[in-house]
């Protein structure tokens, strides 16, 4: 799997990327109840910031995968990481020029916020490049990697990392300046891991360009596609139980996880046959092959042309 060097470097890439996130958890909640004194204050600061990161994904999760099909996957990639890193750098910036410890944590939270809501167009642009670099074969075993990346082994390394960080600082018997401690240098940090990221994929993953083009081809609009996407989830069982249990679900990302109730049940390979017109989309397509005959939510009536 690791041998494909364009799915390697974005295999790397998401790797970078979630060891910044679980990072930029860490150090933003800390940075911000590092900013005042007394335990209730720290407290709130802390669970303040945990409370902002998480709102994004429950108010505009939903059109976020409409949102980042509209537009050519590298190059929202690289826009999104760009963004963020201006966004992380700035946090401990503000910091060093400010002596207000409300406008600091007021800008850690805004910042938080907008750094949330770009992710939210990054994930889905990311998520529909991997059909584009690996076999269909091949996908399974891609995602599998990928969550364990994600959610078993960066997440040790930046708790991991952090506390290294710290206890480096703080191991000499002076107290370091603002500037070096430990969640600003993660922050820092975190910044120069999305300009890397933005320069990685501009230069070196170029097979993951392209974007949706069912919209145009369709003549749906925007608002249109995002509220198919309620119906679809509204009107079938599975899809409207895997989004009930999901945090954050996307209507339109989840069109494309299960075929209409009408039709038996059936596996869901990642890409669309080769015979379908719709290029494949992070929202907007699925089709199924082993107990039927393949369907693509895109094309006339719902069926492809195998």
């Amino acid at each position: 799997m690791l041998r494909i060097r364009p799915f390697r470097r974005l295999w790397m890439v998401t790797g970078v990327a979630s060891l910044g996130d679980w990072l930029g958890l860490l150090a933003t909640a800390t940075f911000a109840s590092a900013q005042v004194s007394g335990d209730a204050a720290k407290g709130l600061a802390f669970g303040s910031v945990i409370a902002v990161r998480l709102l994004p994904a429950l108010v505009l999760g939903p059109v976020a995968g409409v949102m980042a099909d509209r537009f050519d996957r590298r190059y929202t990639m690289v826009i999104c990481d760009l963004l963020r890193f201006v966004l992380f750098a700035s946090i401990p910036i503000v910091a060093l020029f400010s002596e207000n410890a409300g406008v600091t944590i007021g800008w850690a939270a805004i910042a938080t916020f907008l750094i949330e809501t770009i992710t939210l167009l990054w994930i889905p642009a990311k998520e529909a490049a991997v059909p584009n670099l690996i076999p269909r074969s091949r996908l399974e075993i891609a995602n599998q990697l990928t969550l364990i990346t994600t959610y078993g082994v960066t997440p040790v390394l930046a708790g991991l990392g952090i506390a290294a960080l710290d206890r480096i600082v703080r191991s000499g018997n002076t107290t370091p300046p603002e500037w070096a401690e430990a969640s600003n240098l993660a922050l820092y940090f975190n910044a120069l891991s999305r300009l890397a990221m933005a320069l990685v994929v501009y230069f070196g993953i170029k097979e993951i360009s392209g974007r949706a083009h069912f919209a145009k081809e369709h003549g749906q609009s925007m608002l249109r596609q995002f509220l198919e996407g309620w119906k679809y989830v509204g009107r079938t069982p599975l899809v409207r139980g895997s989004s009930s249990a999901s945090s954050a679900p996307s209507p339109a990302a989840a069109s494309s996880s299960a075929p209409p109730s009408s039709s038996p049940a059936r596996s869901t390979p990642a890409t669309p046959p080769s015979t379908c017109s719709s290029a494949p989309s992070s929202s907007a397509w699925a089709w199924a092959s082993r107990s039927g005959p393949p369907w693509c939510a895109t094309c006339p009536g719902g069926a492809g042309s195998a």
